[in-house]
């Protein structure tokens, strides 16, 4: 009889810098060194690692004793790899005047941590670009996109661990607002 075996968690000392910095969502890791920063972001974007690492495939494997640790240290949170392969859905946006690329261009949606990513936002520029009949808007400073928090994201979705909301300080409860990036405006 076969017997399957459960992947084998290495501890953190044995993983790339970048590696490490990827699962535990802390760039500390890799500080002192752009190469290695450059490679943790892409991990974070989803592409494979120097190596040849798959990001999914190390936080499948490898995730749970990061996850448990960025809870402790950051309640009401969670790191980059859960919002990429663990997340059910994306965040609820509560309001405000700009629109994701993906929504209304030919853009894969692109999300971090839950959010449409701050490089995937209709500019003036399309606006210009597209003419009146474009259905995009850039993100207006004096009514930009809202979005509901992680921690009231998580708590709708009944994905806080037992004791984890008596941790979570009450502002981290407070919509999250998206800011235009400066190349945006």
């Amino acid at each position: 009889m076969t017997t399957k075996r459960s992947p084998v968690t290495r501890t953190p000392k044995s993983f790339k810098q970048y590696v490490l910095s990827f699962l535990s969502d802390d760039d500390s890791h890799v500080a002192g060194s752009e190469w290695w920063k450059m490679a943790t972001w892409w991990m974070r974007s989803g592409g494979r690692g120097p190596a040849g690492e798959d990001p999914e495939q190390l936080w499948r494997e490898n995730g749970a004793p990061f996850l448990r640790e960025y809870i402790r240290h950051n309640p009401g949170k969670r790191p980059s790899p859960w919002w990429s392969f663990e997340a059910p859905e994306p965040r609820r946006r509560l309001g405000g005047t700009g629109t994701p690329c993906s929504e209304v261009l030919a853009y894969k949606a692109y999300f971090s941590y839950g959010l449409p990513g701050a490089e995937g936002w209709i500019t003036q520029d399309d606006v210009e670009m597209y003419g009146d009949d474009f259905e995009g808007k850039p993100i207006d400073p004096d009514d930009p996109p809202v979005f509901e928090s992680q921690a009231s994201y998580l708590d709708r979705l009944g994905l806080l661990v037992p004791g984890e909301r008596e941790r979570i300080p009450a502002a981290d409860f407070e919509p999250e607002v998206v800011e235009a990036n400066e190349d945006d405006e």
